[in-house]
């Protein structure tokens, strides 16, 4: 087994361990996977794969009265969803079957609301956390941190936990007093080949300057005065 599937296998065995816990305790599926950070569909997998049962969220006899309430409170589906322990999808079935009557604008969240989930989330990418942390944090759907992200530019480490890219932090560290690229690559918990690799793509981008003495080869090369 190559190490790639070797950890793959790993994973997957500990993810079951977790969900046997975790349907002991009385947690369901979509609870389990925002706990766990990953998709509904990846936990019922690994459910009927390793023949673990887990409890609905919320007893059938109930989803009315329970989708009735979150209405009243302006939640938005997903949320519904999150709370019956079915998909977004399968809530507007039960809308039609419940004869219930709800407004996509319900759920949206206030302007005041998303400046302050913003706030919240570019303290988190200082952090370095993920979006998946963020969402399960802001109790608010990945997707939605991940648009947040693009809107206001914010950079956070990656859905898999991995460190944020060094391009911010080497524009922001590039040609300070002893920052060598060995310096740079323990600071960054990462190797000096993949400092150096990122300099030369940010110097051929233009964000970083040359290196010294490139300019001047450039200009004499081109019968230009430097």
């Amino acid at each position: 087994m190559n190490e790639r599937r070797k950890r793959t296998h790993i994973s997957a065995v500990r993810r079951a361990a977790a969900l046997r816990e975790l349907a002991d305790l009385g947690c369901s599926q979509i609870k389990a996977s925002a706990l766990m950070g990953c998709h509904r569909q990846l936990v019922n997998r690994i459910c009927r794969k390793h023949g673990i049962e887990m409890p609905p969220a919320i007893d059938a006899s109930k989803r009315k009265e329970v989708i009735q309430t979150l209405i009243a409170r302006k939640q938005p589906r997903i949320k519904i969803a999150q709370a019956l322990g079915v998909s977004k999808s399968r809530i507007s079935g039960l809308l039609q079957e419940y004869g219930i009557e709800y407004s996509n604008a319900a759920g949206r969240p206030s302007a005041a609301l998303t400046l302050r989930r913003v706030a919240a989330i570019q303290e988190f990418a200082t952090l370095g956390l993920s979006q998946n942390q963020a969402s399960i944090l802001l109790d608010i759907e990945p997707c939605s941190v991940s648009h947040l992200c693009k809107r206001f530019k914010i950079r956070m480490m990656d859905k898999r936990g991995r460190r944020p890219i060094l391009t911010n932090m080497i524009i922001r560290d590039y040609g300070k007093e002893g920052m060598t690229t060995a310096v740079m690559a323990e600071r960054y918990s990462t190797t000096t080949n993949s400092v150096s690799a990122t300099i030369s793509r940010l110097r051929n981008e233009g964000r970083l300057p040359p290196k010294p003495g490139e300019a001047k080869r450039v200009c004499e090369k081109y019968g230009i005065s430097a």
